[in-house]
């Protein structure tokens, strides 16, 4: 019921602006994310791909603002508006918390904590804790037919 909800909160949601800051915050992550993905799954780096099939990296990242980066802020501005509107607050140990959950698939055994920050920035886990806490209290008080 939870991913439905979320679905239906970002259901025509329209950024006009995205927050350069933001923007350079986030690319970062998404490429690390991509060039593991593709080392992972693949045996080759993000450069050997576009080496592959002959695209720069400007043209890599402006497909990969269109499609992963600004859907990305979309959802996370949204859910941000709320959590600022409704006077919310993560609990301290919340970015830990949500570390420890990751920490706990079993892919990650060999992973520290440490790495895990590095890899994807403690914003990144800020981010899931103020999704979860949104989306508790939307959870809590919509009424779902």
């Amino acid at each position: 019921a939870k991913s439905c909800l979320r679905d239906a909160l970002f259901e025509g949601v329209e950024v006009t602006e995205y927050p350069e800051a933001e923007e350079k915050l986030m690319e970062p992550y998404l490429i690390r994310k991509i060039n593991a993905s593709y080392q992972s799954q693949y045996g080759i780096t993000l450069d050997d791909y576009l080496s592959y099939v002959g695209q720069t990296l400007d043209q890599f990242k402006e497909l990969l603002y269109e499609h992963e980066l600004h859907p990305l802020m979309e959802e996370q501005m949204s859910l941000y508006f709320i959590f600022d509107k409704e006077g919310l607050s993560i609990p301290k140990d919340a970015v830990d918390k949500q570390m420890e959950k990751i920490l706990s698939y079993k892919t990650m055994v060999s992973v520290t904590k440490e790495q895990l920050k590095e890899f994807y920035g403690e914003y990144y886990f800020e981010a899931l804790a103020v999704d979860e806490v949104v989306l508790d209290l939307i959870y809590k008080n919509a009424k779902i037919k």
